[in-house]
Parts: structure tokens; sequence; C-alpha cells
């Protein structure tokens, strides 16, 4: 991880190379980050930083996650007009 981007909030960036991550959620089991790539890709981030595509969706970009109370993840897919 590099410096902070705020010294005040002390935000930092925890991953790089992610594809346009949308409907990040917070998964409070398994500590980690789930987000959504522009190409369908479903990432798992760790708090190490370290990302993972753990799955991908035919037909192009993720609109949203959501996580429920279980620990299921359910995806939002954009689907051509």
């Amino acid at each position: 991880m590099s410096g902070p981007l705020d010294p005040v909030l002390d935000l930092r960036t925890l991953a790089r190379g992610l594809d346009h991550a949308e409907g990040i959620c917070w998964d409070p089991v398994r500590r980690c980050l789930w987000g959504g790539g522009e190409a369908g890709q479903v990432y798992r981030v760790e708090l190490s930083g370290e990302v993972e595509v753990v799955h991908q969706i035919a037909g192009g970009a993720l609109l949203g996650l959501a996580l429920d109370a279980t620990g299921s993840i359910f995806t939002v897919p954009a689907w051509p007009k």
C-alpha cells in the first residue's frame, strides 16, 4: 500500500488493477471486499490488497453486487439492449 491519500482521514488505496469496479460490498465473515467489473468480472479483494477474479459473467458489465446475511452474492448484470 502507498501512503495516505488524506492524512486526516487516513484513507489508503487497498488494491489496483480492477476494471471499473462497481457495487463494492464488505463481507464481514470472509473479511474481504467484493466488486464487479466492467467486463462482467466478480472480484474478491483481500485486506492484503490481493485481487482475484472469482467469476466472469458472460455478456458484459455488472451494475452492482449485494451480499445477503448467509454470505450469498447477488449480481446485477447490464444486459445488452
